[in-house]
């Protein structure tokens, strides 16, 4: 049975409000919900630029790891939601970057086109599941 040891809040307010943690650790395993391109206003950050979303997304992820003691070397696997998988191809070039910067092997990953998600001007999101 898994064991909530931590829940963990990168953007506190906003998770509040609606209702979600960004991060639970259990059993060693942290498991962290979909980041989107938001700055600590809950503003969109690169609203048409998909690279400059990934980036962003990434730069969170990398944050909220570092927290924990944990970077990209830890991610174990990822799920890409995107609104269009064409505009991804610069996304993949951000991800590449990010992976390579922390010396880290890309993880496992799956990649999905969705209608939409959180607000129009969000084209991609990323969750992770990280080994502590």
């Amino acid at each position: 049975m898994a064991q909530v040891e931590q829940a963990i809040h990168i953007f506190p307010d906003i998770e509040k409000a609606l209702g979600f943690s960004a991060a639970i650790k259990a059993n060693g395993t942290l498991y962290m919900s979909g980041m989107i391109a938001i700055d600590a206003g809950m503003k969109i950050v690169g609203v048409g630029d998909m690279y400059t979303q990934v980036k962003t997304i990434y730069a969170t992820l990398s944050h909220a790891l570092a927290e924990q003691g944990l970077s990209l070397k830890n991610v174990l696997k990822e799920t890409v939601f995107v609104t269009d998988l064409a505009a991804m191809e610069t996304g993949r070039k951000a991800r590449q970057e990010a992976y390579a910067a922390a010396q880290a092997y890309p993880p496992a990953s799956t990649m999905v086109e969705v209608k939409a998600l959180f607000t129009p001007e969000v084209m991609v999101e990323i969750e992770i599941i990280a080994q502590t």
